[in-house]
């Protein structure tokens, strides 16, 4: 696997960093930028320090240490609630129909890329695993560590971002692991054929008047970036956010990183640094030239939002904000990227702890309304979401109900679909497949099956496929 390496470079009114492949050696130097101020440093390996970047917050210092590697007011909600019922009979059921997963790992993340038949997994100890979807049940193409070693349960992964057919996104996180690892999925077939860029190294600094998600003030200090949640690239850009949850469990000030990414040369330079509107960005989606973090904020406080990004300048145009309860009384928590409908009007978010789906404008930048679905438990979780071909449906993974819930985008009536019981596993991620009969299939990825449902003794992962035939397809 290579690694990189991170430094900073200082421009007068900017924020830069570079990364670097694993075949370069580090270079250090710190960077200052304050309002009104003048920075300047500079390196031997930056002879090109009076380019023109684009601006960054002027409000914020980005640091590299040196010696280090590195590697409101809102609308008012309107909460509706759909009554539950069972699939359509013509549906397909198929519990179990692939179980060859780790043993005893989770399912972290999962991704498809349709016109291949193929299904991307992310398991909790960093295995890549492949599975060809084109026949009854998915088969395994094959299985490696993306790392050179299993991941430690200080160590985890965030959302996997499929760019292209072969640039696959995985931020990674945990103290001496914050980073981004690019690979070809079609390619890759070891540890050996990632690239990892390490931002552990990389702190922020903030004026005064910046505080943590408890309020205490934690301006004019290096804070470093952790909980590295999501990334995408634009063109030659990319893009991460960072959650920054420090060592008590508080969150200090998110941030989005732009980058100019050199596949080639492995390395990315510097381009800009914003501060996000609330705490704890946990997701991006790209629509056309705009960028939109999800900002779940922290841990049952209020002020939940959506930043808009020009992902030309990379300067925030605008945000979405939530109400600070909604019609149930409860705190929005908004989590991970949106589903966004064809055309790119109307999205959709999931939430960190809650049996609810957000809904908004994209056109408005309003939050428009939630549906609530039903739940098997106090606390659930319904992060993520996935679109039906032609943006009809929204199913969402019910984790705590144990199965997928199916939306009605026009009437927002809710249908329970392969439903597990929370006994059975927690249903936490959901693809969406084309079948060659004009319907579509969705692969649940399920956890936490219990030791009595296993269909292998360690392993306590599963993936469920219902298919819908066109004329069965919820509507």
């Amino acid at each position: 696997m290579g690694r990189g390496k991170v430094h900073g470079i200082g421009l007068v009114g900017l924020v830069g960093l570079a990364v670097a492949g694993c075949s370069q050696g580090p270079r250090h130097s710190a960077v200052t930028t304050g309002p009104g101020s003048t920075s300047a440093a500079s390196t031997p390996s930056a002879p090109d320090a009076q380019q023109v970047l684009l601006a960054a917050s002027a409000d914020a210092t980005l640091d590299a240490p040196s010696g280090s590697s590195a590697s409101a007011s809102a609308a008012p909600s309107r909460t509706t609630a759909g009554p539950a019922s069972t699939p359509s009979r013509r549906a397909s059921v198929q519990r179990d129909a692939f179980v060859e997963f780790g043993a005893d790992a989770s399912i972290e993340d999962a991704k498809a890329e349709p016109l291949a038949d193929l299904l991307y997994v992310v398991e909790s100890d960093g295995t890549l695993r492949v599975l060809d979807t084109s026949g009854e049940r998915p088969s395994l193409v094959r299985a490696f560590l993306l790392f050179p070693e299993p991941l430690g349960r200080a160590r985890g992964v965030g959302e996997l971002e499929l760019v292209s057919a072969d640039l696959a996104l995985l931020p990674t996180q945990g103290a001496g692991f914050e980073g981004i690892a690019l690979f070809d999925p079609r390619e890759a077939r070891s540890a050996e054929d990632v690239t990892w860029f390490d931002v552990g190294a990389l702190s922020a600094t903030w004026p005064a008047g910046a505080t943590n998600s408890q309020g205490v003030d934690v301006s004019e200090r290096p804070l470093r970036l952790t909980e590295v949640t999501g990334t995408t690239v634009v063109g030659d850009t990319l893009f991460l956010c960072a959650a920054n949850l420090d060592a008590e469990g508080d969150h200090n000030p998110g941030v989005v990183l732009a980058l100019r990414l050199d596949a080639l040369a492995r390395q990315l330079d510097p381009l800009a640094l914003l501060r996000t509107s609330a705490f704890n960005p946990t997701g991006l989606t790209r629509v056309g030239d705009l960028l939109f973090v999800t900002n779940t904020g922290s841990f049952g406080q209020t002020g939940a939002s959506i930043d808009v990004i020009d992902v030309r300048s990379a300067r925030r145009l605008d945000t979405i904000a939530f109400p600070e309860r909604l019609a149930d009384g409860r705190v929005p928590d908004p989590c991970g990227p949106l589903a966004v409908q064809p055309g790119g009007f109307e999205a959709y978010v999931g939430s960190l702890e809650q049996a609810r789906v957000y809904r908004v404008d994209l056109r408005t930048r309003t939050f428009v309304d939630d549906v609530t679905l039903p739940r098997a438990a106090a606390r659930n979780s319904t992060r993520e979401l996935t679109l039906s071909q032609d943006g009809a449906t929204l199913y969402a993974a019910n984790a705590e109900a144990g199965g997928v819930s199916a939306i009605d985008v026009a009437t927002q009536e809710v249908t329970a679909l392969a439903p597990r019981a929370g006994d059975r596993g927690r249903v936490s991620e959901v693809v969406v497949q084309p079948t060659r009969d004009g319907g579509e299939a969705l692969l649940a990825l399920v956890n936490d099956v219990p030791p009595a449902a296993r269909q292998q003794p360690d392993v306590r992962a599963s993936l469920d496929r219902v298919a819908l035939p066109a004329a069965a397809a919820p509507r």
